[in-house]
């Protein structure tokens, strides 16, 4: 197939908040970033069965001499831990088909961190980890009484002093929330090693759009900064094929953004739901499968 460069998008795995949950618990409750949640065992098991997912849809849509060259992820943990997994076994399949040297480091596939990739920053994601009762649900805050709620401060002042009554986390600039390389090493998951670029800096500026609460991210934002990100880095990497990992709403909006297509005709983007697009050249990006 005649293409000028191949890009994969993958949601991250099974979310451990998100199991607890499902069994009447509360992991924002009791951990002191309730914005990051590690991947579930299950999710882990699905961060490796990523890169088997990956290489069979190549291969089904024409594309079986197409291999992953590297590898961006969301700066929350369980995007980097659901991109080292599908790294770790895609290098195993490479080094299986003998398209690797069994001892060469440098060839492995490197992960960088992207911040242009991170989960929608939007009032949903931040009611589901920042208010008290928060539950990891998504858009939390319409649980709360009241027909009509509000983020605005009114609506959130709880005490004399006129504080708002969210997690103090949620008061500082998205940035400040993303875990430093340092301690994604020891967060990673038992047997498996980093392949971090610490040389890369991320592409996207976060810090330019001051999003934390009470200054939310649109739709409409959140679909062009995934856009932006995924055409830079084609360009970046003409003829190469590429991998992405980030969140449901997110890459379900890139499937929007790079096809003209409406969000919802897209299928409901699972754990490691995974899209495929070629990019044709002259600014034409073609969608081979979306959220499989």
């Amino acid at each position: 197939m005649n293409h000028k460069g191949v890009l994969i998008v993958a949601r991250h795995g099974a979310r451990r908040d998100y199991e607890m949950r499902n069994k009447g618990e509360n992991w924002v409750s009791t951990n002191d970033r309730p914005h990051d949640p590690p991947l579930s065992e299950e999710g882990f098991e699905q961060a490796i069965a990523l890169g088997d997912k990956i290489q069979g849809l190549l291969t089904e849509n024409g594309l079986g001499e197409c291999k992953v060259s590297c590898v961006y992820s969301s700066p929350l943990l369980r995007c980097v831990q659901t991109a080292n997994g599908a790294i770790s076994r895609l290098n195993e399949l490479y080094r299986s088909n003998h398209e690797m040297e069994e001892d060469s480091s440098s060839a492995s596939i490197k992960l960088r961190i992207e911040h242009g990739l991170v989960e929608s920053l939007s009032l949903n994601w931040y009611s589901s980890w920042c208010l008290p009762g928060s539950d990891s649900s998504w858009g939390f805050y319409q649980k709360l009484p009241g027909e009509k709620f509000t983020w605005d401060e009114k609506s959130l002042k709880s005490d004399g002093d006129g504080c708002w009554n969210v997690h103090e986390l949620a008061t500082r600039g998205a940035t400040e929330l993303f875990l430093p390389f340092e301690s994604l090493s020891h967060k990673i998951g038992d047997g498996q090693r980093l392949t971090i670029d610490y040389e890369y800096t991320s592409l996207y500026n976060l810090e330019d759009k001051r999003y934390r609460w009470g200054h939310f991210e649109t739709k409409k934002n959140d679909a062009v900064r995934m856009g932006m990100v995924a055409r830079t880095l084609l360009n970046k990497h003409p003829g190469e094929t590429i991998l992405l990992v980030s969140h449901g709403g997110p890459t379900t909006h890139l499937y929007a953004e790079l096809t003209g297509c409406d969000f919802d005709s897209a299928p409901l983007c699972r754990y490691t739901g995974t899209s495929l697009y070629i990019d044709k050249g002259d600014g034409m990006i073609e969608n081979l499968v979306v959220n499989v």
